[in-house]
C-alpha cells in the first residue's frame, strides 16, 4: 500500500516540476501569488475577501458537478 502512495506522490511532483519548468503561465501565477501573499501592506480584509471568493467558486463548481452526476 505504501508503494502505491509513493507512486502517486512521485507522479504528482513529477507533474508539478514539469509544469513549473516548462509552462510560463504557471510560473507567472505562482510568482504573482507568492508576491501577493508576502506583501506586508496586504490587509487582512483583502485576504479574507479573496479566500471567501475562491472558496465560493470551488463550492459552486462542486455543487454543479454533484448535481450533474446525480441527474
Amino acid at each position: 500500500m505504501t508503494k502505491y502512495f509513493e507512486r502517486i506522490e512521485f507522479t504528482f511532483w513529477n507533474i508539478i516540476v514539469r509544469l513549473l519548468s516548462e509552462n510560463t503561465t504557471v510560473r507567472s501565477i505562482v510568482r504573482k501569488t507568492y508576491q501577493v501573499i508576502h506583501q506586508p501592506e496586504l490587509t487582512s480584509d483583502r485576504l479574507l475577501i479573496g479566500i471567501i471568493s475562491v472558496s465560493g467558486l470551488f463550492f459552486g463548481i462542486s455543487i454543479s458537478i454533484l448535481l450533474t452526476s446525480i441527474i
